[in-house]
């Protein structure tokens, strides 16, 4: 008896959904966690909690971030989990201690080669005093809950960042615009991945100058250098000591000069943060980090990490000068006279500049796993 025709396609349709599925996983799934927290939170002696304002940027920065991911990253919609707590009344999606935890640990359940994630923060976040000697600063940063808990960097690296060392060529990016985010996530290297400074030119070319140097970096051809005996009153076992001494002091912490390596069998994490852990970011919806990268990225998706970062890093600055350009003419205003000469108008004008210079500067950073080139690009597609 022959197949019925219905059969046939039927067949052929399960025969094309499967070849669908393997081609989608070939290409790695695309996963986002959107976490944003406006409620303001009060003071929590037993937590070391100060009392802290509510916010009006993260109810503005998640759902555009959310666009940004649907209609130019290529996310789907229903891969894409948003715990926000402004205008939300589902209780599963509200971002408590329990509910972030939750998610965090789904985030990174499963992970799999070509994967990338997205993992995007904003709200309050805290320092207190580490007791363990892990931070280069004395202290740990946390990210704080709508129900006024608080949940430590060590936690969430070992949420989000230690899953992934099972998967190296699995990708994350996350993006943190909080106060004190350069070492949320505890990431080890930051100060290596600095192109912004007024010292990162210099610091970038003794680091290139040292990996040439290292014997890590020296052909394998290369013979090896004759052995002579060491006279007993000859200088060399100074020499030899010290350079095993110095061999041996190896930093602790990033320190600008570590040693970039393209086999690195690790996984892609780059972390883009407000700002330095002894800095504050801003809350005005107009002058987060979350708008700057957005509007750097919409006008080129590939860019390269030097670019990323500087452009990130004038966008805000030339948004801090039109917010002090705008307050200037505010307080002139407000304080000016009907009648007013224009030596008086100069006077006041003056004042902006001085409080420029004065004003709490957040530096955006990038901190990852391991030590970047800063020539390698952006991929979000």
């Amino acid at each position: 008896m022959a197949p019925s025709p219905g059969r046939h396609n039927w067949r052929k349709l399960s025969r094309l959904f499967l070849a669908t599925l393997s081609f989608q996983a070939a290409l790695g799934r695309k996963i986002a966690l959107l976490i944003g927290i406006c409620a303001g939170v009060p003071q929590n002696r037993l937590l070391g909690l100060p009392a802290l304002p509510s916010l009006t940027g993260p109810a503005i920065d998640v759902p555009k971030f959310k666009e940004f991911l649907i209609h130019h990253c290529g996310f789907a919609e229903e891969n894409i989990t948003v715990l926000l707590d402004k205008g939300n009344s589902d209780p599963r999606f509200l971002p408590t201690e329990y509910n972030i935890l939750s998610h965090l640990e789904k985030f990174t359940h499963g992970c799999t080669p070509k994967d990338k994630r997205v993992l995007f923060y904003s709200g309050h976040s805290v320092q207190q005093v580490n007791l363990d000697g892990t931070e280069k600063d004395g202290l740990d940063e946390a990210i704080v809950t709508s129900d006024g808990k608080i949940i430590l960097d060590d936690k969430l690296h070992d949420l989000v960042i230690k899953p992934l060392l099972l998967v190296p060529q699995t990708s994350l990016f996350a993006v943190l615009d909080t106060c004190h985010a350069q070492s949320l996530l505890d990431l080890e290297h930051y100060l290596c991945n600095d192109v912004c400074s007024s010292t990162s030119h210099w610091r970038r070319f003794r680091r290139w100058i040292s990996e040439k140097l290292s014997p890590l970096h020296k052909e394998e051809t290369q013979l090896p250098a004759p052995t002579l005996p060491i006279p007993r009153r000859s200088t060399m076992n100074s020499i030899a000591h010290s350079v095993i001494k110095v061999g041996l002091d190896i930093p602790k912490f990033c320190h600008g000069l570590c040693h970039r390596d393209k086999t690195a069998k690790l996984p892609n994490v780059l972390c883009v943060s407000a700002c330095k852990d002894s800095q504050t970011a801003s809350d005005n919806p107009h002058l987060t980090m979350t708008s700057a990268l957005i509007d750097v990225l919409m006008r080129n998706k590939r860019l390269t990490l030097k670019e990323l970062m500087r452009g990130v890093s004038i966008r805000m600055h030339y948004k801090n000068i039109e917010a002090f350009e705008k307050y200037q003419r505010q307080l002139i205003a407000k304080t000016q006279p009907r009648r007013m000469t224009e030596s008086i108008k100069l006077r006041l004008g003056s004042f902006a500049p001085a409080l420029m210079m004065n004003a709490p500067r957040s530096e955006p950073q990038l901190s990852s796993l391991v030590p970047l080139f800063m020539t390698d690009r952006l991929d979000l597609r």
